[in-house]
């Protein structure tokens, strides 16, 4: 059984929750993964020269807002008037009689009608008001007055408010429209009277009482030619629906669908088919193949709907229908959502069974209509649907037969050059799709691509198209460099160094020749002083190992611009941490210098045994300092997280808006643990023992933070000191136990919070 229900209801809870990108099908074949589709079908190949036409592309976006339907329908009305009213004025002028003139002001221009009176000074300059009181125009100014009076109460009510309705004022009017109509000759005011009456029963919700007046009035009133007889429907409509009768409102809703634009939008949701069974009852209501083909189009439209079933039906009707073209485009690039890349989208993995059997059914079903609506030769648009049928078979994988079909389209599009760009961005996507291999010589032919292709600007998605492919291939022949910069940039390698790439980016920039492929990668995602970049980047991944000879040798090979861009002092002391606070120190050291130094220190730390300690004691003040927690964190990292320090017990590696691999924060204080220890082992000194008995347990704290304890403290999270479990405390313990007679250990008390806490408990 199908779902066919369309309510406003239905359609926000569609495009909340089952669009992963524009529109969904509740059927099966959707799922929101994340993911947004490459694009290679311009759905504006086709002009909208159809009624249909907007609803059946991107009907989900392109449904218009209250105010502007209000403002269609206003414009219907006003332009009613102006051809069916007593006097024809322009629409300004008639706008501001029917819509802003007060009730009073209409009084007065009804006495001015009958030369008892003057215009009022509102309506002094209005052509439309003069003509209606030289021609006598009582019976309109009569009308207008009556429809002013019903405009309070002929609005929906909202179901949130308390205020009453005014039942007794309601039926009055009522009553009088009733006697107004009968008063009246002229059958369009007529027409008008039925449907003020009938609208005002309606949000009354009196709707028996607004169906008996529907038929009391019908057989009184003889307008064919006016859009107030599909208002009057459509309110006719709402009350079948209202009493249950949902098959035959919804079948007066499809007729009102099909010829008022105003309309459109409203009937549209408000159409409403539950069962098959209801469908079948609907269909038969039609009295021509017409409405049957405009029942099937609706259908077509729902966010659930068997689109290819639909067509064929109205293929079997009316095979040359302009709608048809429409629907396959919006189908098309439904599916391509789903199958365009699925074997390389690099970012945008869908899940393992995605697509799943429904959409390849309904991929191959759709191929197998438009090929044989193509052979029948029954098509609306032959150029069109032979393109479409060539991108079918690419998007199901079959890359012979659409070279083939495409072939074959050429000369039935050529002078369409809409259609010939369009054929042309598909041969293109199969091209770039057909390369399992790469050598210079597609290289050459990929960068000619970049240069002069125009879709490589134009079509948003297909340079990702393109380089997601690529970066497919280039990883199955172990060419991870080249495949890292086809969807990354330096930036996202920087936020999580890999060696692996960062090498053979290295042998890349560093090859005698490369081509304008090659060449464009690395200044387009590197920069052009790539090279240099590169060996910055990998000194750098080195020093955050701890790895000084292997940082210096790829540090001394960058140029002084770059390494200047990084200037830090790392040994400058700090009792508090604050990573943004500034220097006090004007000795600064680019990434070169700073690893000189600490490989100066480790030199001196070894041999200068009666200052071991010391220099022990600076190597881990440097690499505390070159964490996440110190204030020379820019020496380890290109971009610090402020949020990381809430994600900080779950790993290294961050997950971030426009970080593609995450972003690693250096969170690890061992190595300083380790020279602090050495530097308290081996001094005689209990001032730079408590000192770095105090390091210690700073970097003891930070283990601390990153553990499962403190993920279940509400302390933690809430900025207030934590009571830490005393395996986190054994270094204030050394302090407090060892060093408490030092001066440094008075100094610490006077200005670490942490240590006072836990030194006076």
């Amino acid at each position: 059984m199908r779902h066919w229900k369309t309510s406003v209801i239905f359609s926000v809870i569609s495009l909340l929750l089952l669009i992963p990108f524009k529109t969904s099908f509740g059927c099966g074949y959707y799922e929101d993964d994340g993911y947004y589709g490459y694009r290679m079908l311009d759905e504006g190949i086709l002009e909208q020269e159809t009624d249909f036409a907007p609803y059946i592309l991107a009907f989900g976006e392109s449904v218009k807002s209250d105010l502007e339907a209000r403002t269609d329908q206003r414009t219907e009305n006003l332009k009613e008037w102006q051809i069916s009213s007593c006097y024809h004025a322009n629409l300004k002028d008639i706008e501001e009689v029917v819509y802003r003139t007060s009730i009073e002001d209409m009084e007065l221009l009804r006495r001015a009608s009958k030369k008892r009176g003057s215009l009022p000074y509102s309506l002094s300059g209005n052509e439309f008001a003069q003509g209606m009181a030289t021609s006598k125009c009582t019976e309109t100014i009569d009308y207008l007055i009556f429809a002013k009076q019903c405009e309070p109460f002929a609005t929906a009510g909202s179901e949130w408010s308390d205020e009453p309705r005014n039942n007794e004022g309601i039926s009055s009017l009522i009553s009088t429209g009733k006697e107004s109509l009968l008063r009246t000759d002229n059958h369009y005011l007529r027409l008008r009277y039925t449907y003020q009456l009938v609208r005002l029963a309606h949000y009354d919700d009196r709707y028996q009482e607004a169906l008996d007046i529907y038929d009391w009035a019908e057989p009184k009133v003889d307008v064919t030619d006016s859009v107030i007889n599909w208002w009057l429907l459509g309110h006719k409509a709402g009350c079948l629906k209202r009493l249950g009768r949902r098959v035959e409102a919804s079948y007066l809703f499809s007729t009102i669908f099909k010829n008022c634009m105003g309309k459109r939008d409203q009937v549209y949701r408000s159409f409403e088919i539950q069962t098959d069974e209801e469908w079948e009852e609907c269909l038969k209501m039609c009295k021509s193949d017409e409405e049957r083909v405009t029942l099937y189009t609706m259908r077509a439209m729902v966010p659930d709907s068997h689109v290819v079933e639909e067509m064929e039906k109205i293929y079997a009707f009316r095979p040359f229908d302009k709608d048809l073209s429409y629907l396959l485009v919006e189908e098309i690039s439904r599916l391509e959502e789903i199958f365009l890349g699925t074997d390389f989208r690099i970012l945008k993995k869908p899940s393992s069974d995605y697509p799943n059997k429904i959409a390849k059914n309904r991929l191959l079903k759709l191929l197998r209509f438009v090929s044989s609506a193509i052979e029948e030769k029954h098509v609306p648009d032959e150029g069109l649907w032979a393109i479409s049928e060539g991108y079918l078979q690419y998007l199901s994988g079959d890359f012979y037969a659409a070279k083939r079909t495409y072939e074959a389209a050429a000369p039935k599009v050529k002078g369409n050059k809409k259609l010939e760009s369009q054929l042309e961005m598909f041969e293109l996507a199969l091209q770039i799709h057909s390369y399992d291999k790469l050598n210079q010589k597609i290289e050459n032919e990929l960068a000619e691509i970049i240069k002069s292709n125009p879709y490589f600007e134009s079509n948003s998605t297909f340079p990702e198209f393109m380089f997601d492919h690529l970066s497919n291939v280039y990883d199955d022949m172990d060419e991870h460099g080249k495949s890292y910069l086809c969807v990354h940039s330096i930036n996202s390698l920087r936020d999580n160094p890999d060696p692996k790439v960062i090498n053979d980016l290295l042998a890349l920039a560093e090859k005698k020749e490369l081509n304008d492929f090659e060449l464009y990668l690395l200044e387009n995602k590197v920069g052009a002083e790539y090279t240099s970049v590169l060996y910055e980047l990998k000194g750098t991944y080195h020093l955050t190992r701890g790895e000084l000879s292997d940082a210096k040798l790829a540090l001394s090979k960058v140029k002084p611009s770059i390494l200047d861009q990084t200037q830090v002092n790392p040994f400058e002391e700090r009792l508090l941490d604050c990573v943004h606070c500034p220097s006090t120190d004007t000795l600064i050291f680019n990434k070169l210098q700073l690893t000189d130094e600490l490989l100066d220190f480790e030199y001196k730390a070894k041999t200068d045994m009666d200052n071991s300690a010391k220099y022990y004691y600076y190597l881990g003040i440097a690499y505390y300092n070159m964490t996440y927690f110190g204030h020379a964190y820019k020496a380890f990292d290109y971009f610090r997280g402020s949020t990381s320090w809430f994600n900080m017990p779950d790993g290294e590696v961050m997950t971030y808006w426009g970080a593609d691999n995450g972003n690693r924060e250096y969170f690890d204080t061992s190595k300083s643990l380790f020279y602090f220890e050495k530097a308290r082992e081996m001094t005689t000194d209990d001032e730079l023992a408590a000192k770095a008995a105090f390091m210690s347990a700073k970097c003891e704290l930070t283990a601390f933070y990153r553990s499962d304890a403190a993920k279940s403290m509400s302390d933690y999270y809430a900025g207030r000191i934590p009571k830490i479990p005393s395996e986190y405390t054994t270094y204030y313990d050394i302090l407090k136990t060892k060093y408490k007679d030092t001066e440094f250990y008075q100094t610490a008390i006077e200005e670490c919070k942490y240590f006072e806490f836990y030194a006076t408990k």
